[in-house]
């Protein structure tokens, strides 16, 4: 018997297509519902303007094959403890106070739990990737390399080519401001790396013939050593130093060592102590004006003190460009032995990373303190920021577990105080992200009730984190780059000038305690002194009064004021020389103690 298909009526049909477009909408909804946003730029409509303001211009599509090197911030556990843990540890008059954990300690904190280790290594597995490694020693962040299609259909978006106008380096990240994870992965993940956001910039400035800059003298190592009292007997100990301090470098930066012995040579500085290469060796070309600054006035101001220049590129082998400064922490993470201070002078627009990113930055911040490790930050050359939405401060220096370097100008050494004023390129202000850290509560309302003219409330986050935390001499720093000397500005001059000075300081507390062990987080002791100049009259800072920082090109960012403020912060350390045991001024060094070795 011969079948034959049923005739549908129309009401049939109807019912049919009604069925069909049922379907197809549970299966698109199941497959939006199976992913969950990760990260989100704050303000999208900003991220295409915000790029290219970073000289990144998109190129078009990645390459399918393209190696890419997958990094996975896997969730961590403990980060309260960490930061109770910290806290005691930096603020004076702790019993805890400068009992650092080593690193195993740290690790053995804050380790993720094991299901979401293996978790994350069963997804990107899934996804393609043929070796999962830890690049941590507690695995919270792994590391894959994958093709750009598979890591596409891990974070639900395409790969684009961004080509930097400046450098020429070409970088692949997603164009849109989003991506999303399965959802089943995504309780155990901060971030994934490389997606929406862009290498940091440096940022260092040319000379200027006109305005503040023009008028203001250049700056050499007898001008900025005797600004802040160091004498002759004020460096290191030479190859025999054990304080290290180190340079982090991005963004194809690296510095001459014949540019070093030139700077060292006209100034009769003599020979430099230990200068090492992290990773060695490096190119050691293009020449960079960022990292010629870093190296030659880190070494300027920490004279004879042992340095490490970390170079991160961003690119692990065989693969495509990653995010540097993600590579630059589990660097730290991943070392027992990292220096005992870093000066960074590069940063970023906070609306430029995402909450999740930048909390995630904020524990790596914490577990380097809390194993004595001393981070300072540029705090960025744009004042307060220019948009047309308000003020836009600056990443990381607006993070409180960094300490943020402002910049001032002008002054004579040998005063107090020196009289200088800011520099009106000086990044400061309030952040958007982080919530103001206790330790700041006192200094913030006083500048607040200063009676200083401040700019309108609706263009800054009032509760947040406050920056800078101290400011440096930053216009005109003599630097010879690529064999020629130029005068370089910006607060990326002030972050190793002041690191420099904290790394004496750190020489000197060793050699009045035998303790070996670096400084920590700075910023809790920082405004204890700063409180007590206010009550005592009997300074460790010069305290800025003169000036307020620029909105979009114009004066109307943040006066400076007695006391702290959100454009020179307590203002600059003055290295004083007094008895150890008496010495407030070389931070409390009879109140630090050998370091903890278990949680």
């Amino acid at each position: 018997r011969e079948l034959r298909p049923p005739v549908l009526t129309p009401a049939m049909s109807a019912v049919r297509s009604l069925l069909l477009l049922l379907a197809i909408a549970a299966s698109s909804y199941a497959s939006t519902a199976s992913r969950v946003e990760v990260e989100r730029i704050r303000d999208p409509s900003s991220h295409e303007p915000r790029i290219a303001r970073k000289g990144w211009k998109a190129v078009g599509p990645t390459l399918p094959s393209k190696q890419i090197h997958v990094v996975v911030a896997v969730k961590q556990r403990n980060t309260e403890e960490l930061k109770e843990r910290l806290d005691a540890i930096a603020t004076p008059g702790s019993p805890m106070y400068g009992e650092f954990l080593s690193n195993a300690d740290v690790n053995q904190l804050v380790a993720p739990a094991p299901g979401s280790i293996g978790a994350v290594k069963e997804w990107l597995m899934e996804h393609g990737a043929a070796d999962v490694e830890p690049l941590t020693p507690n695995g919270d962040f792994l590391g894959a390399l994958m093709t750009a299609e598979q890591a596409s259909k891990l974070v639900g978006g395409a790969y684009v080519d961004f080509k930097h106008t400046g450098t020429g380096a070409v970088i692949s990240r997603l164009e849109a401001p989003a991506y999303s994870v399965h959802s089943s992965v995504a309780p155990h993940i901060d971030f994934v790396s490389p997606t929406i956001t862009f290498p940091m910039k440096g940022g260092s400035r040319g000379p200027y013939k006109d305005g503040a800059e023009g008028r203001s003298l250049t700056i050499t190592p007898e001008i900025l050593r005797g600004m802040y009292n160091l004498t002759d007997d004020d460096v290191g100990r030479g190859d025999d130093s054990v304080i290290v301090q180190g340079v982090a470098s991005f963004l194809e930066q690296y510095y001459a060592p014949s540019d070093l012995v030139a700077f060292r040579a006209k100034y009769r500085l003599g020979d430099a102590a230990t200068l090492t290469d992290v990773p060695d060796p490096q190119l050691h070309t293009p020449v960079g004006v960022e990292a010629s600054l870093d190296v030659q006035w880190i070494t300027t101001m920490g004279d004879q003190v042992n340095t490490e220049h970390w170079y991160t590129s961003g690119r692990a082998p065989d693969s495509g460009e990653d995010e540097p400064f993600v590579a630059w922490l589990t660097d730290v993470a991943a070392d027992d032995t990292p220096p005992h201070l870093f000066s960074i002078s590069y940063g970023d627009e906070e609306d430029g990373v995402t909450d999740d990113y930048a909390l995630r930055c904020q524990t790596e911040f914490m577990k380097a303190g809390a194993r004595g490790i001393t981070l300072l930050a540029a705090s960025g050359d744009g004042g307060v920021g220019c948009s047309s939405m308000g003020f836009v401060p600056t990443f990381p220096a607006s993070c409180p577990y960094v300490t943020a370097v402002g910049a001032t100008t002008g002054g004579t050494g040998g005063e107090s105080p020196t009289g200088e004023s800011v520099a009106d390129l000086s990044g400061g202000g309030f952040s958007a992200i982080f919530t103001r850290p206790s330790y700041q509560d006192d200094a913030v309302s006083a500048y607040m009730a200063s009676g200083a003219k401040l700019p309108s409330s609706r263009n800054y986050n009032s509760k947040g984190a406050g920056f800078p935390d101290i400011a440096a001499q930053g216009l005109r720093y003599d630097t010879c780059t690529d064999a020629f000397f130029y005068p370089i500005s910006g607060t990326s001059a002030a972050c190793p000038a002041a690191t420099g000075i904290m790394s004496i300081l750190a020489q000197a507390r060793m050699d009045a305690t035998g303790n070996s062990t670096g400084l920590g987080w700075l910023n809790p002791t920082l405004y204890s002194l700063g409180a007590d100049d206010v009550a005592s009259g009997d300074m460790a800072f010069n305290d800025v009064t003169d000036g307020t920082n620029t909105y979009c090109g114009a004066d109307d960012g943040f006066p400076a004021a007695a006391g702290w403020d959100p454009v020179t912060g307590v203002s600059q350390r003055q290295h004083q020389h007094r008895a150890p045991s008496t010495s407030r001024r070389l931070l409390p060094l009879h109140q630090f103690s050998t370091p903890s070795t278990s949680v």
